[in-house]
């Protein structure tokens, strides 16, 4: 009898064991780290040439405002050469942005990024999903429609993503880079 019963102790103990259990994941983190933006301006522009506009319009923005919160971001882009002497290379970032963006952690799990919108222009959230989590984090939106994904490892502090928009504003295009942390 007292063999049995410490054959069932030692089962479930072994059947307990860390080396069986299936690893959870993570729970969902985002934080907003700030905003890169640039601008393009059309400043003076009643009195410009058709060449002059033509030129401005085909132009790329220059940075306009750059939180300290994001200057590892800044520098990953310039890096990447999609920032280059101050200006956002518009149309080399255009090719890299996603609708939506997946990533793999080192348990397999599978997290997913995209961005929601109501039908209202107020109604903007970034949705991030893993297994069975879902997290919604309210997005500053500027009257855009149209919102980007890509994604960024910053060396040495892990995965980021950042979510692009354009919009005009006062006689220019503006161009925004949020930045979140993705745990």
């Amino acid at each position: 009898m007292k063999i049995a019963i410490t054959l069932i102790i030692l089962s479930l103990i072994v059947g307990c064991s860390s080396d069986n259990r299936v690893a959870k994941p993570k729970v969902i983190s985002v934080e907003n780290l700030g905003e890169i933006r640039f601008r393009k301006s059309y400043a003076g522009h009643e009195d410009w040439t058709d060449a002059q506009f033509d030129s401005t319009a085909k132009s790329n923005p220059g940075l306009d405002v750059l939180d300290t919160l994001t200057i590892e971001a800044f520098d990953f882009l310039q890096n990447d050469g999609l920032v280059v002497n101050q200006t956002l290379l518009v149309d080399k970032l255009s090719q890299t942005l996603q609708d939506s963006l997946h990533f793999i952690d080192s348990n397999k799990n599978i997290t997913l990024v995209k961005i929601e919108t109501g039908s209202s222009l107020k109604a903007r959230v970034i949705v991030v999903s893993r297994e069975n989590q879902k997290l919604k984090v309210s997005l500053t939106h500027y009257g855009t429609k149209k919102y980007k994904l890509k994604k960024i490892e910053i060396p040495d502090k892990g995965w980021h993503f950042l979510i692009f928009s354009q919009w005009y504003f006062m006689n220019g295009d503006m161009y925004s880079l949020q930045i979140f942390k993705l745990e």
